[in-house]
C-alpha cells in the first residue's frame, strides 16, 4: 500500500465483537484486494478523478480492480467536467461519506480530513459543530431523565389522606418490616402530608375530617406550644395520654377525655407513639435520661417496639444523641420540630419538618394532620430536620428585624405605617405572617404570639451551626444582637414584635 498515496475502498461497519481502537480511527473495507483494516482519520480522504490520474501508471492487477470498483459503485463521475462542476462533485462525495461517519460514530471517534474547496469546508465544519453540540444536549436530558427517575420514588405525596393503614399490625406495636434503605443520605429526599385549602385563612379543626390513628399516642410538654398542639390531637378524635413536670397541668385535658401519666417512663409503656414538646435542649436530654425518663419507659417495653417524635426546637447534634440513645433502647426515633406561632397553633397551621425513620413518620399522619398544614419528611438522617427548621427561624428573625425598622424608618419620615402593610400585602413579597407582625406593631398590642426568648435561642444556634459550617452569617449575627438587646426590655414573656421598640 506504500507504494500509492491513495487506495480506493469505502467506510464499513466493524464486525460485532471487535477490539475498538484507542485512537480515532474507522474501519475501512479496501477495493480489489478485499481486506479490512483500522485507518487513522488523518489519511482517509475523499476521492476523486483527480486523484485517480495522479497515481503512477505502473498499477497492479488488484488496484486496477480497486478502481474499476469505486467507479462502478458510483462514488465518482467518469465525465470530467469543469472546474465548478469537479467542486460539486467533491461536496456530494463529502456528504456521502459524512453520512456513512455518522452511522459508525457510536463506537469510534468521529473526525474525518475534509479535502475540497474552501466552502465544503466551511459547510463541514459548521455541521459537525451543530450535531456535537445536539447529541451533548440529548446526552444531558437523557442523564437528568435518569436522576428523576431514581428519586421520583422518595417524593411522594399525601393529599386529604385520612387514615393510615394498619389492618396487620398488633394494636401496641409498631412493624420493623418494610424499613426504608438509605441510598443519598446526604440528600434531602421530601415526602409531604399536606392539605389544599379553599382560601389562606387558618383552617378550623372541624374542616380537616381527620379519622384518628387506632395507635395511643402520648404527649409529654404542656407549655405554650404543647398544650395547644395536644388540644388539636384530642379534639380530632385520638386515644391520648399526657404527662407535664407540673402535673396540675394535665387536668384541663384529662377533662376533655385524655388519660394522664405519672412518670415519662409510664407514658412510653402505656402508649404506642410518644410526643414531646419542651423548651431547650436540657430540658429535652433531661426527659430522656432522667430516672424515670423515656429511655427507662423503653427499657420496660422490651418486647414491643415503640416510637418517640421529638417536636422541640434543639439543635443537630442534640438530636442525633437522643435517636442513638433511643434506638440503642429498642425504639424508633423521629425529629419533627415544629414551626409556627401561637395563632398557627391553635388553628393546627404549624410546619412540620421531620426526619429519622420513615414507618414511624407515615403512622404518626393522622396526628401532624392535625397540628399542622403540611408535614414534610426529609431523609433518614436524624439531625436534617433541626437543621432546616433552625434555618427558617434564622430567615423569620432577619425579616422580622427588617420589618420593624421599616416601620421605624416609615414613621420618621411622616409616611403612613398603615399604607405601608397595605402595599406589601399587595406586592410579591405578600406574606400573612409578616403582615399580622406589623399590625401589632401598630396596634402596640404586644401579645406573646411569637416568643422572642425561643426566636433569639434559635438565631443563636444557627449561628452555631454556620460556624461549625464555616459560613459566614453577618446579617443574622447582627440580628442576634438585636434581639439581645430588645430582651433586655422590661417585658414580660416578650413578643418577637417587641424588636419595633429597639429600632426608634
Amino acid at each position: 500500500m506504500k507504494k500509492y498515496p491513495f487506495w480506493p475502498g469505502e467506510i464499513t461497519e466493524p464486525p460485532p465483537g471487535s477490539k475498538l481502537p484507542k485512537k480515532p480511527q474507522h474501519y475501512v473495507f479496501f477495493f480489489g484486494s478485499d481486506n479490512c483494516a483500522w485507518i487513522p482519520d488523518e489519511n482517509i480522504v475523499p476521492h476523486s478523478e483527480k486523484m485517480l490520474l495522479s497515481c503512477s501508471k505502473c498499477k497492479s492487477i488488484q488496484f486496477q480492480k480497486a478502481v474499476d470498483k469505486i467507479r462502478k459503485e458510483g462514488l465518482i463521475f467518469k465525465k470530467k467536467g469543469k472546474k465548478k462542476e469537479n467542486d460539486e462533485e467533491e461536496i456530494s462525495v463529502l456528504e456521502e461519506i459524512n453520512v456513512k461517519l455518522s452511522k459508525v460514530s457510536q463506537s469510534v471517534t468521529m473526525y474525518v480530513k475534509s479535502i475540497g474547496t474552501k466552502e465544503s469546508k466551511i459547510k463541514y465544519e459548521t455541521a459537525k459543530k451543530q450535531y456535537f453540540k445536539k447529541f451533548q444536549k440529548k446526552s444531558e436530558n437523557r442523564y437528568i431523565t435518569r436522576i428523576h427517575k431514581k428519586t421520583r420514588k422518595h417524593f411522594v405525596t399525601f393529599k386529604n389522606k385520612n387514615t393510615i393503614s394498619t389492618e396487620d399490625q398488633p394494636k401496641n406495636t409498631i412493624s420493623t418490616e418494610d424499613q426504608p434503605k438509605e441510598s443519598h443520605p446526604t440528600q434531602f429526599h421530601c415526602v409531604a402530608i399536606n392539605r389544599l385549602l379553599e382560601d389562606f385563612s387558618h383552617p378550623s379543626l372541624d374542616s380537616k375530617n381527620i379519622e384518628a390513628t387506632n395507635k395511643k399516642i402520648g404527649f409529654i410538654g404542656l407549655g405554650m406550644m404543647g398544650r395547644r398542639i395536644v388540644r388539636n390531637i384530642i379534639d380530632s378524635g385520638h386515644s391520648v395520654t399526657v404527662w407535664n413536670q407540673t402535673l396540675s397541668k394535665c387536668e384541663e385535658f384529662v377533662k376533655s377525655g385524655a388519660a394522664q401519666a405519672f412518670t415519662p417512663a409510664d407514658l412510653v409503656a402505656e402508649c404506642d407513639i410518644t410526643f414531646s414538646c419542651v423548651s431547650g435542649t436540657e430540658a429535652v436530654k433531661s426527659l430522656v435520661f432522667r430516672d424515670d425518663g423515656i429511655i427507662r419507659g423503653l427499657h420496660k417495653s422490651q418486647s414491643l417496639i415503640k416510637g418517640y417524635v421529638d417536636l422541640s426546637t434543639v439543635d443537630p447534634g442534640t438530636s442525633e444523641e437522643l435517636a442513638s440513645a433511643i434506638i440503642n433502647s429498642g425504639g424508633k426515633f423521629l425529629e419533627a420540630p415544629v414551626s409556627g406561632s401561637m395563632l398557627e397553633a391553635n388553628s393546627g397551621s404549624l410546619l412540620v419538618l421531620a426526619a429519622g425513620d420513615f414507618e414511624l413518620f407515615n403512622y404518626c399522619e393522622s396526628c401532624f394532620f392535625a397540628m399542622s398544614t403540611n408535614a414534610y419528611y426529609l431523609s433518614t438522617v436524624v439531625g436534617s430536620g433541626s437543621k432546616m427548621n433552625l434555618l427558617l427561624s434564622m430567615f423569620l428573625g432577619s425579616t422580622y428585624t427588617a420589618l420593624a425598622e421599616a416601620l421605624a424608618l416609615i414613621e420618621r419620615c411622616g409616611l403612613s405605617p398603615a399604607n405601608f402593610l397595605e402595599f406589601l400585602d399587595n406586592s410579591p413579597l405578600s406574606c400573612r405572617t409578616f403582615i399580622n407582625n406589623g399590625q401589632t406593631i401598630l396596634s402596640r398590642d404586644f401579645s406573646n404570639n411569637t416568643s422572642l426568648n425561643y426566636l433569639q435561642k434559635n438565631l443563636n444556634m444557627a449561628l452555631v451551626l454556620g460556624d461549625v459550617c464555616e459560613q459566614p452569617m453577618l446579617l443574622s449575627a447582627a440580628t442576634n444582637e438585636r434581639y439581645k438587646q430588645a430582651r433586655r426590655l422590661p417585658f414580660l414573656n416578650p413578643d418577637v414584635s417587641q424588636v419595633y421598640w429597639e429600632t426608634e
